[in-house]
């Protein structure tokens, strides 16, 4: 990756350059490295559309004449189910493929499906997911701020995905870091390899700060497999969506959009958790993620300072406030560069210390599945935080039922545990 990067640097450089031949060379260069022309469907990844007889398949192709089409079955190299799906082009410099979606139907809840995704003339390889069912326990991947470069958690995840650790995965916003960088070559490269893992489960994303070029364009299109239909919350985006899965009610939100009263996001965040709480016997988990914490205790860096310092309690008057109105159990944020879990927390000071019947949302900070930027050092003493490392790494969370669950993060230097807790339910929150 970094030679990849290296190549392309010249790009942000052609204004320096003498002559357009310099320029015309360069950006082929990047394009070349970054191996941008494929000859058939590649970037495949899941989404969940909120239906266990269904899934969303989504893919690239850079032949913008190419049908949309997935093939699939219950057996490898047999597929007795063939549905044509739609595409759309993004409208950006240089880029010129197209995004396809198709929905695969009839699925039977939690058999294995073997599918491939292409045009009638050329497949992607073979990929296999399980169908979803509301049967427990269930276990998440969650983890934020995963780039093209420094991945160090990529080799763990496609094992964790291989041998089906995960029924679905939370990517916490920061996707490729960036995927708009050199034209889109690296959110390709990164979406290139991804795909055993993307391709094998549900990927569910929340926009983080580095989704924002373009308005948010390769992020709202190369995801364009979440819909915010009515089984996602009826929100009309993937920029905030919630669905309902098992015994949880799992609401994204975008950190990057205002949650001011009588915003947009806002509006449609609170008659969504309103109906959640309306409906905690059928639903007792109540799980939120989205890119940015309001509680943090980086300090070192000067990003990580400002960001824990000024922009954590900024969000902190804003999101808090939501958050234990609705009764959250768990929220889960990434942008911070680090690990840390905080005990549950409200107005500045320690609920408690413990997570059993928990008064206040529990928050976890799990950010170092690992980018370009390395990690954040460094640490502000804070009662409330609970612990914290400086490790790269991801989460696992597993429901067991409608009283426990079970959180653990996991090192990518070590394959350790580095922490781990349980969340009990006794009675209702009141």
């Amino acid at each position: 990756n970094a030679e990849y990067m290296g190549n392309c640097a010249c790009i942000l450089r052609i204004n320096k350059m003498s002559t357009w031949l310099s320029a015309v060379f360069c950006v082929s260069l990047c394009l070349v490295a970054y191996g941008v022309r494929a000859t058939g469907p590649e970037q495949v990844h899941l989404a969940w559309n909120g239906r266990y007889d269904q899934m969303r398949v989504t893919w690239v192709h850079f032949d913008e004449n190419a049908k949309t089409l997935v093939r699939y079955g219950l057996a490898s190299g047999q597929y007795d189910s063939t549905v044509e799906g739609n595409q759309h082009k993004m409208w950006l410099p240089i880029w010129k493929g197209r995004v396809h979606d198709a929905t695969l139907l009839n699925l039977i809840p939690g058999m294995e499906y073997f599918y491939q995704a292409g045009d009638g003339t050329n497949w992607s390889k073979e990929f296999s997911f399980k169908a979803l069912q509301p049967k427990l326990p269930v276990t998440f991947g969650v983890y934020g701020d995963f780039g093209d470069v420094n991945a160090q958690s990529m080799l763990k995840l496609q094992n964790e995905t291989a041998n089906r650790n995960f029924d679905m995965i939370l990517h916490v916003g920061d996707i490729a870091y960036d995927m708009n960088d050199h034209f889109g070559a690296v959110g390709d490269h990164f979406m290139r390899t991804l795909e055993p893992v993307a391709a094998s489960v549900p990927y569910m994303v929340c926009p983080g700060n580095h989704e924002n070029h373009w308005f948010f364009l390769h992020y709202t299109e190369r995801f364009s497999g979440i819909t915010g239909d009515e089984n996602m919350g009826n929100s009309g985006t993937n920029l905030w969506y919630s669905f309902n899965y098992a015994n949880m009610h799992i609401v994204s939100i975008s950190t990057e959009h205002s949650l001011l009263p009588f915003t947009k996001q806002r509006r449609w965040l609170d008659a969504d958790l309103a109906w959640a709480n309306n409906n905690r016997d059928k639903y007792p988990w109540l799980i939120v993620y989205g890119h940015r914490p309001h509680y943090c205790s980086n300090r070192k860096q000067i990003g990580a300072a400002l960001d824990c310092a000024i922009e954590a309690p900024f969000l902190r008057r804003i999101l808090e406030p939501i958050l234990y109105k609705a009764k959250v159990d768990i929220y889960f944020a990434g942008h911070m560069h680090s690990y840390e879990r905080l005990w549950p927390v409200r107005k500045g000071e320690t609920v408690q210390k413990d997570y059993v019947d928990v008064q206040s949302p529990a928050v976890v900070i799990t950010g170092s599945a690992g980018c370009k930027e390395k990690l954040d050092h460094d640490w502000k003493d804070n009662d409330w935080s609970a612990f914290h490392a400086s490790d790269y790494g991801y989460g696992r969370l597993k429901v067991y039922n409608d009283t426990h669950l079970h959180w653990e993060q996991l090192s990518d230097v070590t394959d350790a545990v580095i922490d781990e807790f349980w969340m009990v339910k006794t009675q209702k929150r009141l």
